[in-house]
């Protein structure tokens, strides 16, 4: 499409696409000044629609303001309505500019210049184009609350209905729609004058604009018709004409240097075919000659090229013995060069089959190797788990003997407090023995009131009774206990008699007694000292228990740590060995194309033993 369209451009005349050119100008300028006139236009339709809402706004905060009153009791609901009817009602803004009043359910409340319709019903009021506008500006009044409504109306000093547009906004505490409109009549008149003008500029801009471009046009077009009528001559070898307009220092002056040029050229080739045309039998006699010693050249040229042919295909196949014969003193560098590469590519060949060879086997004992180590490693990591186990054992054996060490030293500081109690108590005793001795003259007193209490508590135990048996089933079990107290009663008694008995005995024993206290206050001292010593001991093993504890600990750790590497070593040995297989699997490959070689007159097959 893009080259259809260039073409058909491309057949148009100079003049006639500067004509094109200048109309395309003119509707593009008349479309941008109509659309400036129509965008101006719109813009003052804006600007009065917005005049309109401002106006409406302060009616509706005027009537805002008496219904707060209202809200706040400071005016009756009703003198508050009134009050806002009529400031509202004498407001004017522009020429003559006033407010109207609907309720939301279609009754005007108030209206400046029609009182009769005040009161009545004006839904049902139409323009003449039978458009209900009043239902329209009552339904934008509820529902967004606010909005434009075009109409055509009635304007003082026209015979015939113009365009008005109305705005109006509800206020919803008072069910009201406060509207407002003017008329467009004096946009539209100015709009289409403002049209006419620039319909009357468009053409008289479009006019002089043709005639420029009239003149451009011709201004072109002549002088290329002029140059062309002269290469037209030159086309037909005719040189004798003088080139029109190269005094000119435009495109067409430039044209006509080069038409000069041309025809210099033209006058040069008809001289330079005379002499070609002399020159022509010379030539005839050399190109024979040339054409028979380029024939020589071609069959030896064939010659090398089916030697060399022969060469690189025997190479393709892989004998690597080929050699090229004798191809001539010319060719005797091509020669040189392909046997020495050949030469070389049989010692890289032979030199990669030993590296394969030497590869594989080193492949093979790589992964023997670590098949071998993976199996150490395992072995080691069981070893480890099994080591870490046992010195989990340990170190709870040597915490429990830590545990045990430390109780022995509290068990041995509580000996050493006993014994230092035991002497203390063996000096008391000794004390206690030289009381006891000067008490027991006082026993026998000391008897004397026993056997009497031993009296009455067998009287209280025979009241007890009694009063047991008066309590009947209730009093069973404390009869029995009552029986017992006197029995213990006069046991007390028989064993107060016989210690009167024994008290002069007591005496002789307590004497020997304190002898055998201040024997065991010795011993207990040397207990005490010995017990130090056990304490001082225990105290040093207990230490040294918690100290292995934190080593066995921290060899414990150690241990875990090597177990984890040995399992990492492990895995590495086992991607070890799988790399290494696969190297000696490509190894092997690499082997088998070598073997594709024939390094010596004997064949591949040696080769391949070799590798």
């Amino acid at each position: 499409m893009g080259l259809f369209e260039f073409q058909i451009v491309k057949n148009i005349r100079i003049s006639t696409r500067i004509y094109l050119l200048t109309a395309m100008a003119l509707f593009f300028m008349a479309a941008a000044m109509i659309y400036k006139t129509q965008a101006a236009n719109e813009e003052v339709n804006d600007e009065r629609r917005q005049m309109l809402r401002n106006v409406t706004e302060s009616a509706i905060s005027v009537i805002a303001s008496y219904e707060k009153l209202a809200r706040d009791g400071a005016l009756s609901e009703e003198e508050a309505k009134t009050r806002a009817i009529a400031d509202v009602m004498a407001m004017r803004f522009g020429e003559g500019g006033y407010f109207f009043i609907n309720s939301f359910d279609g009754m005007m409340v108030a209206h400046p210049l029609n009182a009769k319709l005040i009161g009545t019903d004006v839904r049902g009021l139409k323009d003449t184009h039978g458009k209900a506008f009043n239902i329209e500006l009552i339904q934008l009044s509820q529902n967004p609350g606010s909005g434009f409504v075009d109409y055509y109306w009635d304007k003082p000093g026209q015979s015939q209905p113009v365009e008005k547009f109305s705005y109006i906004q509800g206020f919803k505490p008072w069910g009201w729609g406060i509207g407002t409109g003017v008329y467009a009549d004096d946009l539209a008149a100015k709009y289409y004058a403002s049209l006419t003008t620039t319909i009357a500029i468009t053409l008289l801009a479009g006019i002089a604009t043709l005639l420029a471009a009239l003149a451009i046009g011709r201004s072109i077009s002549r002088p290329i018709n002029r140059l062309k009528d002269v290469m037209l001559e030159v086309s037909r070898n005719e040189t004798h004409s003088t080139v029109p307009d190269t005094d000119r220092k435009d495109e067409i002056g430039n044209m006509a240097d080069a038409l000069v040029l041309l025809r210099n050229s033209v006058i040069e080739r008809n001289e330079l075919e005379i002499r070609q045309r002399e020159q022509q039998g010379l030539l005839d006699g050399e190109r024979s000659a040339n054409e028979e010693r380029q024939a020589a050249v071609a069959r030896s040229q064939s010659r090398v090229v089916e030697t060399i042919g022969s060469a690189l295909e025997r190479l393709a196949q892989g004998d690597l013995t080929v050699e090229v014969p004798d191809l001539g003193r010319d060719y005797e560098k091509l020669r040189r060069d392909f046997n020495g590469a050949v030469d070389a590519l049989k010692s890289t060949i032979a030199a990669i089959a030993e590296s394969t060879a030497v590869v594989n086997g080193s492949a093979g004992e790589i992964s023997r190797a670590a098949n071998d180590l993976s199996q150490r490693t395992e072995q080691q990591a069981a070893s480890l788990e099994e080591t870490a186990a046992a010195l989990d054992e340990i170190t709870a054996a040597v915490q429990n003997s830590t545990s045990r060490a430390e109780e022995a030293k509290r068990m041995v500081s509580e000996a050493r407090a006993g014994a230092a109690r035991s002497s203390e108590v063996v000096r008391n005793a000794i004390d206690a023995m030289g009381r006891i001795e000067h008490s027991s003259s006082k026993i026998g007193e000391i008897i004397g009131v026993i056997d009497d209490i031993a009296f009455q508590t067998n009287l209280l135990a025979l009241n007890a009774g009694v009063e047991a048996a008066r309590a009947g089933e209730a009093g069973k079990g404390f009869a029995v206990v009552a029986q017992e107290v006197r029995e213990l009663a006069q046991r007390s008694a028989n064993a107060a008699k016989e210690i009167k008995a024994l008290i002069n005995a007591s005496t002789t024993e307590v004497s020997a007694g304190v002898n055998l206290v201040e024997e065991t206050g010795s011993s207990l001292s040397d207990i005490e000292r010995r017990v130090n010593d056990i304490n001082e001991r225990i105290v040093a093993i207990a230490t040294a228990a918690q100290e292995q504890a934190v080593g066995l600990r921290e060899i414990n750790t150690a241990v875990n740590q090597m177990d984890q590497m040995t399992q990492q070593n492990a895995a590495m040995v086992e991607e070890t060995s799988a790399a290494s297989q696969t190297l000696a699997q490509e190894s092997g490959q690499l082997a088998g194309r070598i073997a594709h070689f024939q390094l010596t007159g004997s064949g591949r097959g040696e080769m391949r033993r070799a590798a």
